[in-house]
């Protein structure tokens, strides 16, 4: 299967023959040491990675090479651009153009690509996640509530965690651990019955939905979940969700991440 790209608009652009993206190196492992007691940090760390669009495009006039090249920068003007390796059900890595000259790009009756590219998060993004599956709604019962959850991804996924409180009732101090992370993410407040308590790990931060409206309560989160997020481990996970109130419901998304 050839390499493809997505734009924002949902367009997909499968790459002509003479055109190849290259780069994007996987993220590498690096051991910080620091000093004073002796402590050593371990990171893997995630700077951009780097690639590039590279190749020609050929016509039978060099104005039929122009006029392809100047639909493929149309294409790629709406950004963010999703770029698969192969199949168009692969994870995506999810890039940007840093600008590109054609001046001086055409020989004979073809145009010279060469389109500079940068992913700000080095790692591919796949299918997006639940639990229950279908996005159902998990019934909780009053004592806290131990499950299994799969990260199908091989990196950490950041954890959305939905909930809310009993038709008729309060629930105080609603609480979601994950026991294999040891992350967790309470809120210091009372969720009442009409509300959605809408936790987001990635941006360590949360609100509460009621009808139309949402407020911000990201001040009223534990300072655990404020400080470390809230994320999925590769493979297997065991979390546990609390509330003070039987009737009250919940439910997880992610989306898988690979190296």
């Amino acid at each position: 299967m050839p390499q493809s790209f997505e734009n924002a608009r949902g367009a997909v652009l499968e790459l002509p023959r003479g055109l190849r993206v290259s780069g994007f190196d996987r993220p590498a492992v690096v051991t910080l040491a620091r000093g004073g007691l002796g402590h050593e940090v371990v990171r893997r760390t995630l700077d951009p990675a780097r690639g590039s669009l590279e190749g020609v495009l050929t016509g039978r006039s060099y104005v039929e090479a122009q006029a392809k090249l100047d639909a493929l920068l149309a294409f790629l003007h709406h950004q963010p651009l999703r770029f698969r390796r192969h199949a168009l059900t692969d994870p995506y890595l999810e890039v940007w153009t840093e600008g590109l000259a054609d001046d001086g790009t055409t020989v004979g009756k073809a145009a010279q690509v060469r389109v500079p590219l940068v992913a700000p998060d080095p790692l591919r993004v796949g299918d997006p996640q639940g639990y229950p599956g279908g996005g159902a709604y998990q019934d909780l019962p009053g004592a806290p509530y131990t499950f299994a959850i799969t990260n199908v991804g091989n990196a950490p996924a950041p954890l959305t965690v939905y909930m809310r409180a009993p038709a008729s009732g309060v629930a105080h101090l609603p609480m979601i651990e994950n026991l294999t992370t040891g992350q967790s993410a309470r809120y210091n407040a009372a969720l009442l019955a009409g509300q959605e308590l809408v936790v987001d790990g990635r941006a360590h931060a949360a609100v509460v939905e009621e009808g139309t409206r949402q407020t911000v309560v990201t001040d009223l989160m534990s300072n655990a979940f404020l400080v470390g997020g809230l994320h999925l481990a590769p493979g297997e996970n065991s979390l546990r969700v609390t509330m003070s109130a039987s009737g009250a419901w919940f439910r997880l998304a992610y989306t898988a991440r690979y190296y």
